[in-house]
């Protein structure tokens, strides 16, 4: 049986890191996509590994929350169980 995500928040530079040079690469189609969902006030947790290390989806996201909010921790979600992990992704939404 699958269980529910696991909402957490956790440092956005130390997940950033983990990715390297590649964490700052940045597609800036994604980039105004993700602030006008940010402008609606909702979007999607990043997703984060089990152990909590590795950012499975969502760089974009951490990035944008941390420069616009003025945080370093951000909202994150794992799935303790890694089927159907993208149905999971798509019902966790968060309002500003």
């Amino acid at each position: 049986m699958r269980q529910k995500p696991v909402v957490t928040m956790i440092n956005g530079l130390t997940l950033l890191r983990s990715l390297g040079v590649q964490a700052f690469n940045i597609d800036p189609r994604r980039w105004h996509k993700i602030k006008t969902y940010l402008s609606k006030g909702t979007i999607e947790y990043p997703q984060i590994s089990e152990d909590g290390k590795v950012i499975i989806d969502g760089r974009h996201r951490i990035q944008l929350i941390m420069q616009i909010y003025k945080v370093t921790d951000v909202p994150v979600f794992s799935e303790r169980n890694k089927l159907n992990s993208a149905k999971g992704k798509a019902i966790l939404i968060f309002r500003l």
